[in-house]
């Protein structure tokens, strides 16, 4: 049922909205290179929890009737990107959900209500609605009955808290609408994902695989968004893996990889002053940034980097845009404050029906040795076969 619901959400579920919506974007996109236009947008942006019951509710991915919620590793959220054109009032939303997926009756659900707030500004032919797909959120929010197996039925409480929050952090990014541009940048992002089933694979004809470098998707697609005046108040990005860092006996709501990684870049933002207030853009802003370090054992930790490397890799610059300022580090952009802006960053999800974040491989966890590379089983039982990768742990905020 898992492979079933990333290949139809993910792959198979672009219907008529979906249609629509990407031709608006792509004439919003049209003639670009970095920056889209000489003349601005209006760009918004908003977010909004949609953690749901935290105790004995199925979870939805793994299909696991004994994987039930039973706290929380951190919460999730709604974020809501809005685009619009500021003379004829042409618009596209886009929604990225902390949740395994959209579902039909949630998108119902919330044109219904904005169509009650707004008329028909916002219909099905301008909202999207995606999800992250990770496996550690709440279950029982879709109306067929295949997903709400093993949930034991529908769960209204899912469904409640996830309308509402798409529902706020539309509305959020709505009253956030103000003049800005919009940039785009791809590139190949490694030690991201690695082919859950590499012998399938190979089964490929040799003819098809020489089109490709790797064996799955690697590219990352980034959209930035700079306000005229605060500068960058939000990103969001497609990169194809899957959101099962988390093991199927994980029983903590969380927002996975993707999740985790949306929460970083958010709270980096807020450390460096991102959306700025006062702050003038200033070259030596960038020498106390602290990066987090990668973990993952087949990066090189810092220390197995030399300081020749270092000065060189830092002597490279950006090969397009402005340095951006960074305000005092102090100033808090999660606040209710009147007038203060907040960076959202989304970590959306594409094609990630043969990707898996467990980039150390498959391993028994009886022998600890590598699984049946055919089968993957481990003395031929598939039960005993985990994959492993960068340790999703509890350092994650709440």
């Amino acid at each position: 049922m898992e492979a079933s619901s990333c290949l139809r959400y993910q792959v198979c579920g672009f219907g008529l909205s979906w249609i629509w919506l990407c031709l608006l974007l792509l004439h919003l996109l049209q003639n670009c290179s970095l920056v889209l236009s000489d003349s601005p947008y209006l760009v918004g942006m908003g977010s909004y929890d949609i953690t749901g019951p935290a105790a004995d509710v199925n979870m939805m991915g793994y299909a696991n009737a004994e994987q039930v919620t039973s706290g929380i590793h951190f919460r999730l959220k709604s974020r809501a990107f809005i685009v619009a054109e500021p003379d004829d009032g042409k618009r596209a939303v886009f929604v990225n959900l902390d949740a395994c997926m959209a579902s039909q009756l949630v998108n119902i659900k919330v044109l219904d209500r904005l169509k009650a707030r707004y008329g028909d500004l916002y219909n099905e032919n301008n909202v999207a609605i995606s999800g992250i797909h990770t496996h550690a959120g709440p279950g029982g929010y879709l109306q067929y009955v295949v997903y709400i197996i093993t949930s034991l039925g529908f769960v209204r409480q899912s469904f409640d808290v996830i309308v509402d929050g798409i529902e706020q952090s539309i509305v959020e990014a709505h009253n956030n609408l103000r003049p800005g541009k919009i940039y785009v940048n791809k590139g190949d992002l490694l030690d991201a994902g690695v082919n859950r089933s590499p012998s399938g694979y190979l089964n490929n004809p040799a003819e098809e695989r020489s089109k490709y470098r790797y064996n799955v998707d690697k590219e990352m697609t980034l959209v930035k968004f700079v306000d005229d005046e605060f500068g960058p108040v939000g990103s969001f990005n497609w990169f194809a893996t899957h959101g099962t860092s988390m093991s199927r006996t994980n029983s903590l709501i969380s927002g996975d990889n993707k999740g985790a990684a949306a929460r970083f870049m958010e709270d980096w933002a807020e450390q460096n002053g991102l959306p700025k207030h006062t702050a003038h853009a200033n070259s030596n802003d960038f020498g106390s940034l602290h990066l987090p370090r990668r973990v993952s054992t087949i990066i090189p930790e810092p220390d197995e980097i030399t300081d020749d490397l270092m000065q060189l890799a830092s002597s490279y610059k950006a090969s397009g845009g402005r340095i951006l300022a960074s305000s005092n580090i102090t100033r808090r952009i999660r606040n209710t404050q009147e007038n203060s802006a907040k960076f959202v960053s989304a970590f959306c999800q594409s094609n990630c029906g043969d990707v898996s974040p467990n980039v150390l491989g498959a391993f028994c966890i009886d022998t600890n040795l590598p699984c049946d590379f055919n089968h993957s089983t481990c003395n031929g039982k598939n039960e005993l076969c985990y994959g492993r990768g960068i340790l999703m742990n509890s350092k994650v905020p709440a």
